[in-house]
Formats: C-alpha cells, structure tokens, sequence
C-alpha cells in the first residue's frame, strides 16, 4: 500500500469541503489519542493533565470562533459602521445591536449543526447484531504470530487492536452531549457578557451584578470542562477501584445532567443580554471598540496558549515515563514524533483557529470599508490582537514558502529512484505490454513520494510550533497592559517587527500582513 486512503474527506459534494471549518477542532481531538498509553501513577497523572489542557483549548477555539463572529457583527458592523447615524435606513437604530448579538449565537449553533454531522450515512457497522460484532472482534484479537512479529502480547487482548480496526470509524461518533451542551454554554456566556457591558453615556439599565455572575456562571463552566474528563471513555485512563473511581462515575453520570442546567442558564443570561441592548441600545461615544470586546478576545488566546503550555509539560511527563514501555520495544510500532505528536498536532490546530479568526475579521473590515468605512466617516477596524494575528501570519508564510522550497529540492533529488521503482512495478512484463500508459510514470512516482511525506513532518510540525508559540508570546506581551486599561506596548529593537500592530503602518507590516489578508483597508500611519 502507497498511500492511506481518505475516504469522504476528500471527495463527495463541494459542501463537504466545509468540515476544513471544523478543522482545528478536529485536530484537538485526534490529539487525545497520540498520548502514549499510561502504565505509571506518575504518566497516569500526566495524562490526565493533558486531557484536562486539550479540552480547555478546544473550549478556547469555541470561544475564539464566536468572538470572531461577534467582532464581526456587534464591532465593526454594529458598533464602528452603522453606529446612530443619520440616514442609515435598513431598519432602526435600536433593533442593530440586538441583530449584532443575535449573529455569533448563530454562527455558534451553526457550528453544533456541522459538528453533528456524519460523513458516513447508512447503518453503522458498530450498530449490527452482537454475533457479527463478536466474530468480527474475534478475527481482529487472533492474529497469527502477532506476538512473533514483535507485538506486545496484551495489545491484540483489547477488544479491537485499534480504532481505525473498526469499520465505524469513518463515521464518526455525534454522541457527545456533554462536552457539546458546556461549549455552546460556554459561548452563549460570552456574548452575554458582552451583552452586559457598560456603554454609552446613558444611564445603564443592567443590573451591577449582571455581568459578574455571567462571568462566574463562565468559569464554572471552564472548570467542569477542565474536570470533567472523557464522559465517552473513548480515551480515559484507568483510574482502578476506589474512591476516586466511584467519584469519577458518579461525575460522569451528572455530567449530562450539569451540562444542561449550564447550557439553560448561559441561555438565559443570553436572553436577558438581547432585552438590556434592545431596552438601551449602546451608544459608541469615544471607546473605538465595543466594551470588553478586546479583553474577551485576548483571555480566550491567553486561555489557549497557556493550555498548550501546560499540555507540552504533560506530554513531556507522559513520554519520559513511558520511555520504557512494551509499546515502544518493536521501533515498527513506535510513538509518532517520539510522543510528542500530541503537542505538535494540538499546537496546529489552535494557531490554524487563531488564523481563522484573524483572516475572517480583517476581510469583514475590508468589506465594510469597501462599502463607505465607519458611521465617523473613518475606517472601520479590528481589534489590537486581531491584527497582530494576520502579521504573525505573515512571517509564518515564511516559514512555508521555505518548507515547500526544500520538499522540491529533496523530490528532485529523490525523482530517479521513485521512477525506477514505479518503472519496475508497472512496466514488469516489458515496456509492449506496460500495465499502465507510460506516461502515467511520472504522476504514480510522484504519489509514492508524497505517500511518504508524512514520516517527515515531524520537523516542520516542530518549527512551525516553536515559531508560533514564540510569536503568540510576543503578542501577549505587547498587549498584556490593555487587560488593565493600558496601551499595547512595543517589543525592543528588530523584535518589534515579529508582532507589529496594522495601524503602526510601514512596509515590513505591509508586507508581512498582506499573506494573511486579501488588502489592506488603508490603516492610519504611525504617529
């Protein structure tokens, strides 16, 4: 076999192709599973840590997503372009900011629906008859000289070898409530948040405690996350009989339970958010942004990169412990990227997210900039940190461009050999009778090559962490003083070009930020 087949990922309907919007959740998950099994007390812990971190950046992403959404319609829509002007006839003033809040809930549900959804329909094979599935399971666990190959002997024990053994995989697995109901109680909190923000010079209507108990109801959502655990014992760790066993199911058993009673109350707050804009539309009156917009943005990153940080210590931990393990006696069946796959995986999915939000709010600015610019007549403008997002972009098409550059180098020099091999297959019984058109050759030479690059992304998986993690430190640095009312401060000397800001202007910002953007909508100079 040359290549690992793709299934319906890659083929089917144009509109299939919108599960590339899912793709940094997708990553996060597939990270739970490149965890070395843990043996030890000590890597039992670790990957507990681990998997506490991946659902706390996966929460991270859903957060991100919706502000992006939100930057969209309540900032630069809402609160920049349209604000209380005059002759702006689509509809009233006072319904605009209720429209604005109403868009990233939709987004969100959106993103729920698409989720859900399976790529595989018709009856799953997980689903037949207990008989079928115990013949079927039978045939996986007595494989001949498995244990001669060089195979652990308890690993053909399990029930299935592997997951990619059972023919539901591709199918996907939709039954998640738990975790499903606390992302979207996660993001309808946000919004109210946002909701409930001070603004305007008028008396507000909200209540003083309003947006302190949303923000609390938030983090007890963000810690049932962190706690909660695998609720589908796809990748949980064995915790073995006891007290903390007994506690872990009863938690698990709640969890619908407690999910739903989050995801109702984050509806709610929701609710009386879209009354409070409604009854007190906010007024821009000198804030550039809409209140608390930048600092929901900059928490939900710094809530991922420190995820990921955490995450790398506890793979470390998890790896080193299991350095010995029987899994990694047989070098054919060794951990991905020496176990660290989890890491680099998780690490670019959040930075292809963060991405994400980053293009679609400047290409929001650019339209709406298109359209005339801002209700003061001026451009309309992202946030600090989303501007930063398209120039790290910037330098990280660098690192692309140079990656790409030494894949042709090493293609060209490996081109005779894949088409001597390819010439040897295909053309085995002499060029007058070729199983293939010779001219094919080339394009079946090339496919064996590329079937192979993925036993080399382990070094540009690394690089393109390392130089995101140092990028995304940069950023946080520079804007950590705005969490407290601050300005964004500026790197010293040549670093200040690795995270500048679009409305510094100048051509090293012009140049790096143009990958990430399709034009520039004509930001300010630096004063």
């Amino acid at each position: 076999m040359e290549g690992y087949h793709w299934g319906r990922f890659t083929s089917g309907s144009w509109s299939q192709a919108l599960w590339l919007v899912l793709m940094p959740f997708g990553l996060v998950n597939a990270a739970q599973f490149m965890l070395d099994p843990p043996s030890t007390t000590v890597a039992k812990a670790g990957h507990a840590v681990a998997g506490a971190m991946l659902r706390l950046i996966g929460l991270a992403l859903t957060v991100l997503i919706v502000l992006c959404a939100a930057v969209a319609a309540m900032d630069l829509w809402a609160w920049q372009f349209v604000g209380p002007r005059e002759g702006f006839a689509a509809f009233p003033y006072d319904l605009v900011p209720l429209a604005a809040l109403l868009a990233p809930a939709a987004a969100l549900l959106v993103c729920n629906f698409l989720g859900r959804a399976r790529l595989v329909g018709g009856r799953d094979e997980d689903d037949a008859e207990p008989s079928v599935r115990k013949q079927r399971d039978d045939r996986l666990r007595h494989v001949p000289d498995a244990a001669g190959a060089g195979m652990p002997g308890e690993f053909w024990t399990q029930d299935l070898p592997s997951d990619l053994a059972r023919p539901g995989f591709f199918g996907g697995d939709p039954d998640a409530p738990a975790l499903r109901l606390l992302h979207i109680a996660a993001g309808l909190l946000v919004l109210a948040a946002l909701g409930y923000a001070p603004a305007g010079p008028a008396p507000d209507v909200a209540p003083p405690w309003a947006l302190g108990l949303t923000l609390a109801v938030l983090a007890v959502v963000v810690l049932v996350v962190v706690l909660l655990g695998d609720p589908e014992e796809s990748a949980s760790v064995d915790v073995g009989p006891g007290r903390l066993k007994r506690l872990k199911d009863l938690f698990h058993k709640r969890a619908d339970l407690l999910a739903t009673v989050l995801a109702g109350v984050g509806g709610a707050a929701f609710v009386l958010a879209a009354v409070r804009v409604t009854a007190l539309p906010p007024v821009p009156a000198g804030e550039p942004h809409w209140p608390g917009i930048d600092a929901a943005v900059f928490a939900a990153l710094c809530a991922g990169i420190g995820g990921l940080a955490v995450l790398a210590v506890a793979n470390v931990v998890v790896l080193y412990e299991e350095r010995r393990s029987r899994a990694r006696e047989n070098p054919d069946f060794a951990p991905y990227a020496g176990g660290f796959a989890a890491t680099l995986v998780t690490a670019l999915g959040l930075f292809v997210g963060v991405g994400y939000t980053g293009a679609f709010a400047t290409a929001a600015a650019q339209l709406l900039d298109t359209w005339g610019g801002g209700s003061g007549g001026g451009s309309v403008r992202v946030p600090e940190l989303f501007s930063r997002i398209v120039h790290s972009w910037g330098v990280t098409t660098a690192l692309i461009v140079l990656v790409a550059a030494v894949g042709a180098l090493v293609w060209r020099a490996q081109r005779s050999g894949f088409l001597e091999r390819a010439r040897e297959q295909y053309l085995r019984d002499g060029e007058q009778d070729p199983r293939v058109p010779k001219r094919w050759l080339g394009h079946i030479a090339f496919g064996m090559w590329k079937a192979r690059l993925k036993t080399h992304l382990v070094g540009p998986l690394a690089l393109f962490t390392g130089v995101g993690a140092l990028l995304s430190a940069f950023t946080v640095a520079e804007l950590w003083p705005q969490l407290w009312g601050g300005q964004p401060q500026r790197l010293p000397g040549w670093l200040d070009a690795l995270s500048q800001s679009q409305s510094y202007g100048g051509p090293a910002t012009g140049w790096c930020s143009g990958p990430g953007r399709s034009r520039s909508p004509g930001w300010p100079a630096r004063s």
